[in-house]
């Protein structure tokens, strides 16, 4: 069985490094829809011209200000993986590694109610009631 391990250091929460390596893992080619079950998130990658399938899985390991990961891609059938597992760990690092998104603007509590603060288009704008003009 040829396999590839690495753990790395994040600084950042249990939970969101969970929440990151959900959509780390997805983005691997040919992985199939993420399992997690508390601080592990694992898929299965089917095989390819260039592989026989692998099993990657993520740990995460809690801290008081950081967490500690380690992925592990395995081919269950190959004895050479030809950089292959190596590769699928240091794209779900590489992916964890990148700074998240920007979060969405949040909208004050006061003007939640507020659609929109913008004018109406003259062309949604209703004629006004009471009768024909002519």
């Amino acid at each position: 069985m040829a396999q590839y391990e690495q753990q790395v250091e994040l600084a950042m929460s249990a939970d969101e490094a969970v929440h990151r390596l959900y959509g780390a893992i997805s983005s691997l080619r040919g992985a199939g829809p993420p399992q997690v079950a508390g601080p592990w998130v694992t898929t299965q990658i089917g095989m390819s011209g260039f592989s026989w399938g692998e099993t990657v899985a993520a740990y995460v390991q809690p801290g008081p200000d950081r967490c500690w990961v380690t992925v592990r891609s395995k081919s269950d059938l190959a004895l050479v993986d030809w950089g292959k597992n190596k590769k699928n760990v240091q794209t779900v690092l590489d992916h964890m590694r990148r700074p998240p998104p920007p979060a969405p603007p949040l909208q004050p509590p006061h003007l939640r109610h507020v659609r929109s603060l913008r004018r109406p288009r003259t062309e949604d704008r209703r004629p006004p009631s009471g009768g024909e003009t002519g």
